[in-house]
Parts: C-alpha cells; sequence; structure tokens
C-alpha cells in the first residue's frame, strides 16, 4: 500500500513541462516569422539595397511597412492564441476537466490535480503574453477562443486586474477595478487539499478596486462589492445588491451611498431607475 500511494501522487514534472512547451512555442512563433521573413528578404531588402531610389512604390513600402509588422505581431498573438487551444483541448481529450473540492494530490484525485498544473502551466503563459501586449484589450477575446473562461460583451477588465485562466464565467457589461480579481482555485494549507470551482458574475456587476473572489463565488445580476472587500468561498451574493466587508457582507443603499460619498443628484437618479 506504501508503495502505490508513493506512485499514485501528483508532482510538478519540469522535462514534461519543457518538452511540451518546445513545439508549442516553435510552432506558435514560426508563422509570423517565416511571413517577416519572406516580407524582408522580397520586398524592404530590395528597396533598400537593389534600387535606393525615390519612388511612389518604393515610398509607399517604407511607410507601411510599420502597419506590417504590426499585423505580424497580432498574426503571432493568434497563433500563440490558437496553440493554446489545441492544447487545452488536447489536456481535455487525454483528462476531461471537472471542478475539485479539497482534492488530495495523491491517491484517487491526484491525476485530477497533475493535469490541472499541467494545462494551467500553458494557461498562464498565454494569459502572461496577452496582459502585456500593447492591445490588453485582447484578453477577452483570447479567453473566449481558447475556452477555458468565459466573458461577456462590453465586459472590462481594469489595468492591474488579475483573472484567473480557468474556471470563470463574467456576464455583459461587468467592470473589474484595478488591483482586483478573481481565484478559481486555492491550497488548502499545506497539508490540505485543492479546490477548484467556478466563480460566476452577472450581468452588470462590479467588482471594485482591490477586491478578490474566492472559488466557488456566484455574484448576482446588477450587483458591486466595494474597495477592499473579500468574499469567501462559494458565497452567493445577491442581485441588486451591495457589498463590503472582509469577510464581504451586505449593506443598505444608504450604507453605500455613505462609503462612496454619493451626490444628491446621483441618489436622486438612482432611485428613479429602480423605480
Amino acid at each position: 500500500m506504501a508503495n502505490g500511494s508513493k506512485k499514485n501522487r501528483a508532482k510538478l514534472q519540469v522535462p514534461i513541462y519543457i518538452g511540451l512547451w518546445i513545439p508549442y512555442y516553435l510552432c506558435s512563433i514560426a508563422p509570423s516569422i517565416i511571413l517577416g521573413g519572406i516580407y524582408y528578404f522580397h520586398i524592404l531588402y530590395r528597396i533598400f539595397t537593389v534600387s535606393i531610389q525615390f519612388t511612389v512604390e518604393n515610398s509607399l513600402i517604407f511607410f507601411t511597412s510599420p502597419l506590417v509588422l504590426l499585423a505580424l505581431y497580432i498574426f503571432n498573438l493568434f497563433c500563440f492564441a490558437s496553440m493554446s487551444k489545441l492544447y487545452y483541448w488536447m489536456f481535455n481529450k487525454i483528462h476531461p476537466h471537472k471542478e475539485l473540492i479539497n482534492a488530495l494530490p495523491r491517491g484517487d484525485t491526484a491525476k485530477d490535480v497533475q493535469i490541472y498544473w499541467t494545462r494551467n502551466f500553458f494557461l498562464r503563459l498565454i494569459k502572461w503574453k496577452f496582459t502585456k501586449c500593447p492591445f490588453p484589450w485582447l484578453v477577452n477575446w483570447m479567453f473566449n477562443y481558447v475556452g477555458s473562461t468565459k466573458i461577456g460583451k462590453g465586459t472590462v477588465i481594469d489595468k492591474g486586474g488579475y483573472i484567473c485562466q480557468e474556471y470563470l464565467e463574467l456576464g455583459e457589461n461587468c467592470y473589474t477595478g484595478p488591483m482586483s480579481g478573481q481565484s478559481s482555485h486555492v491550497n488548502e494549507g499545506i497539508y490540505g487539499g485543492f479546490t477548484l470551482k467556478k466563480i460566476k458574475m452577472g450581468n452588470n456587476s462590479v467588482l471594485c478596486t482591490r477586491c478578490m473572489l474566492a472559488p466557488g463565488v456566484e455574484v448576482g445580476e446588477n450587483t458591486q462589492i466595494i474597495t477592499m472587500s473579500g468574499v469567501t468561498k462559494f458565497s452567493k451574493l445577491k442581485p441588486n445588491s451591495s457589498y463590503y466587508g472582509l469577510p464581504a457582507g451586505k449593506i443598505s443603499d444608504k450604507r453605500f451611498n455613505k462609503y462612496i460619498q454619493l451626490p444628491e443628484e446621483l441618489i436622486e437618479k438612482k432611485k428613479e431607475i429602480r423605480q
């Protein structure tokens, strides 16, 4: 029993990660490098070395080259997203992903934890690449394209906000403020289990600055969570409400208006909209 328990244990497998990363990276970057090489040697190289003269054609090529380079960069992002989508599909075919509650990295749930670590390695890579690129608004498209997270139309993730790679569902017209985020997974202490549970935010919900949602949280529609608040695991927040605190608790409209110092004219307008 002891030997069997040791074998059935989740662990970081760096050689496997590197072995999977090499084809992932090469297949993602190769198409844009090939196209860039063709553009340079067949177009740019010719006008700068073969025929260095001012013509309408050469001028047009010269002034449009930044747009071509930008298009190649966006194409490179698309290739990385496509490879991540392929890897995510492949991992789910090998071992379908599922939600976990207090799953131990050993025994019957070891494989679930192991495959999560592996696929999450690549989801973190693609998230980092898109969040650090000059076009952060592409993050929403990327997650919807890969399929690990659903982000509704009109939803804004402000600069500096954290978005988990998997098991997150944001409705339409949601907002998450700077330094706020969600974590669909948590380790229950050093010797505890691993919990992975989907987080949901309903349409028109707001997560203000420096707030955090724990695994399994469900936020109702038109609900706002005020700055410096934290919502504990598996909490269900009612729609059309305001929450504040650590842990977050429901507050009245009067307290909400006082906390954010809402002007009287906006308070009246808010009442009219609700009526």
